[in-house]
């Protein structure tokens, strides 16, 4: 999202340049979907990198982050995973206001994988 501008934080600047527009890509708004390509990917091999806007925003995902990615390697007869990270950054210090804030990665906590 926002590759060619840097990301929303700047931590996606340049990246396209240094490694390709194959490798470093834009996706639509939409947390779901950002997650689930991510997940398609990590599924053919690649390691993706999915950057949410605001932690806030992540709960849209949860469906694919803990029913389909935490547990491709149980769905799979053991023979797959989705290896991926997922960055979101939280909390006060993103000074996001109301709604740009919340810290609700215990949400995560207890999921497998």
């Amino acid at each position: 999202m926002l590759v060619k501008k840097g990301g929303v934080f700047g931590t996606t600047q340049g990246l396209q340049q240094q490694y390709g527009e194959d490798r470093v890509i834009d996706t639509p708004l939409a947390e779901s979907n950002i997650v689930g390509t991510a997940i398609g990917a990590a599924m053919v091999g690649k390691r993706p990198i999915a950057e949410i806007q605001f932690a806030d925003f992540i709960l849209p995902a949860t469906n694919q982050i803990i029913s389909e990615a935490a547990k491709m390697r149980y769905r799979s007869i053991m023979n797959g995973n989705a290896p991926l990270t997922i960055r979101a950054p939280f909390g006060g210090g993103v000074h996001g206001g109301l709604y740009h804030s919340q810290s609700i990665e215990s949400i995560f906590a207890s999921s497998p994988g």
